[in-house]
């Protein structure tokens, strides 16, 4: 039986530094190169995103700017969470553990995890005025844009965390100040919490990757 790891937290929240922390870890994030990103200023280590996986969320969800999450009633939606299904399967069969980072899993998560036969769900958090001024500053988004999006995603993300509870999947909140400021005891305690057995290189690797001086807030 396959175990997943999902990577759930709003945009901004360092999700993209926990990915790259779980990928130096040895866990398979996806078929992208860790480089291939689309904000090379805001992120420079790598999304570390599957984008078969993003690609199909927006169809299930529409414009991750407002999104519906009851899009994926609709036909189109409907299509788009069929595909995502088979590609679980497709992943599972390829992997004992796998992993998945994406922002709009605050959202698909509540609809993903009956599919998954052994979930672990990393929680992201970070400071809410932070996370704004860092997605303002990306995106150059006017503050009452910027807060909105995140807000959805905070509300989102709460709903999603009880409904992994009541799946009976195993969560753990990390919030993206306590990585900066204490990186070792942050990968320790995930190679504790996940079905992993790292090696000690890929531990070290997982620690230098935290680098507090690319934080813009």
């Amino acid at each position: 039986m396959a175990s997943q790891i999902m990577v759930v937290g709003p945009h901004r929240s360092g999700t993209s530094l926990m990915a790259g922390i779980l990928h130096h870890l040895g866990v398979p994030m996806g078929p992208m190169a860790p480089k291939e990103f689309s904000h090379p200023e805001s992120n420079p280590l790598g999304q570390y995103e599957d984008d078969r996986f993003v690609r199909l969320f927006d169809h299930m969800i529409g414009n991750w700017r407002d999104p519906e999450p009851w899009y994926i009633l609709t036909e189109h939606g409907q299509e788009a969470a069929k595909r995502a299904i088979a590609l679980i399967r497709e992943q599972d069969e390829k992997y004992d553990v796998w992993g998945l980072k994406s922002p709009q899993l605050c959202y698909t998560m509540r609809f993903i995890i009956r599919y998954l036969s052994d979930p672990y769900v990393i929680f992201c958090g970070r400071d809410f005025d932070a996370a704004v001024q860092s997605l303002m500053k990306r995106d150059e988004f006017p503050r009452q844009v910027a807060e909105h999006i995140i807000s959805r995603c905070t509300v989102a993300l709460l709903h999603t965390r009880g409904v992994v509870q009541d799946q009976g999947g195993a969560g753990a909140v990390i919030f993206y100040e306590q990585v900066l400021e204490h990186p070792k005891e942050v990968v320790t305690a995930l190679t504790n919490f996940l079905p992993i057995e790292p090696t000690e290189l890929q531990v070290q690797r997982a620690i230098a990757h935290v680098r507090p001086d690319l934080r813009h807030f």
